[in-house]
């Protein structure tokens, strides 16, 4: 494809484009590695301060598969058969939950995605230009190739924007999906987590640190609530 290349080669595509490919590869690694914030029973004393439950979505009951009671804002994984604390999703991709420990990274890796399909359709649309007429017939595949790259941008664009409208509401993508399925139990139109923006994105970046930093919150334990019920 000599046609997307006809400008000097150290002027952007080869150094912006390694660039991009490397932390994009860094950020994929990352978010496949890190600890999406898995419960286990030595860490469920931390989780379940960090939260109070909302009795729709999120109730103090005990996990069949893991043997304790969930905390607040915590879901089980079938597929990789653990409870993840701020469980977004299982994400095929990396073979992996995205939960409280991995969902900043998360996003850096949709961000770096995002810009090496930009900078690639920039250059496309850069280097096309110049042969406007008849670029269907002559370089067929070349304009397959932009198209499903600009379509990819928008695709990207559009699911990271998603996040990022989840992040300033301080909600999840599975606390997103279930809110529509009980929406007939009059759920708050904030939400029920919703601080406000600035506090929704310090809450989701500290959110995402481990559990041993957190030195304090107002919210009961899980294991507290259910003393108190059953007393």
């Amino acid at each position: 494809m000599p046609l997307l290349y006809t400008y000097a080669w150290m002027e952007n595509h080869v150094l912006v484009g390694l660039m991009c490919l490397f932390a994009n590869v860094a950020m994929y690694l990352a978010v496949c590695f890190k600890d999406p914030g898995v419960v286990t029973s030595n860490r469920i004393a931390s989780y379940s301060f960090l939260h109070e439950y909302d009795n729709v979505i999120y109730k103090p009951v005990v996990c069949s598969e893991c043997a304790f009671v969930r905390p607040p804002r915590t879901k089980h994984c079938y597929r990789c058969d653990h409870c993840v604390h701020r469980f977004d999703h299982h994400c095929v991709w990396t073979n992996s939950c995205i939960g409280s420990g991995n969902h900043v990274t998360f996003l850096g890796y949709l961000l770096s995605l995002l810009a090496m399909t930009f900078n690639a359709s920039y250059l496309c649309v850069r280097s096309l230009r110049l042969h406007v007429h008849h670029l269907l017939l002559t370089h067929p595949r070349i304009v397959c190739f932009c198209s499903t790259l600009l379509l990819l941008d928008l695709l990207l664009l559009g699911y990271l924007l998603f996040h990022f409208f989840l992040v300033l509401t301080n909600q999840t993508t599975y606390e997103r999906y279930c809110r529509s399925e009980h929406s007939s139990e009059k759920l708050s139109s904030r939400g029920f987590y919703n601080l406000g923006a600035r506090r929704n994105i310090v809450a989701f970046w500290v959110g995402c640190n481990p559990p041993s930093k957190v030195t304090r919150s107002p919210f009961k334990p899980a294991t507290r609530i259910l003393n108190d019920k059953r007393t």
